[in-house]
């Protein structure tokens, strides 16, 4: 599976447009027993952070069925580790273990993926997401859907 390096800036972009905005001063990020006020200096990707415990955990929720989890795991491959094939696989899981918001960002992980198989299930978890998943992620999986089509 082929994932370019605009694809992860594109999909981090994109993540990043569909979470709500905090005021700065109302955020407080609590890791591993150290507070981080929101007036200190962080990365943007502060949040996906994960202690070992806390992948574990995840994990483990994840096989279990649980969506949330996957997602989360697949946001810190992709966003901290910058490993796009964990990433890939751990947002596999969220989308089938039913999580609306992973099947537009899924289909968006592969989308250029050049095995046509690949591509007939991109079109798939896409034309889910128009059906179930959150309006934004709607909305963003019909744009890909007609830009898949155009390209055609």
């Amino acid at each position: 599976m082929f994932v370019s390096r605009s694809s992860i800036f594109s999909l981090t972009f994109a993540s990043v447009m569909l979470i709500s905005v905090t005021p700065p001063h109302a955020i407080e990020i609590q890791r591993d027993e150290q507070r981080i006020a929101a007036n200190e200096p962080v990365m943007g990707n502060q949040a996906y952070v994960l202690s070992m415990s806390e992948i574990e955990g995840l994990e483990n929720a994840a096989i279990d069925g649980d969506g949330v989890a996957a997602f989360r795991l697949s946001r810190y491959y992709l966003m901290i580790r910058l490993e796009p094939q964990q990433a890939i696989k751990w947002m596999h899981i969220a989308a089938e273990n039913n999580y609306p918001p992973a099947y537009y960002n899924l289909a968006f992980l592969m989308r250029n993926d050049p095995d046509a198989a690949s591509r007939r299930r991109t079109r798939y978890w896409l034309q889910r997401a128009v059906r179930e998943a959150p309006e934004a992620s709607a909305l963003l999986a019909a744009s890909l859907l007609k830009e898949l089509d155009a390209s055609r």
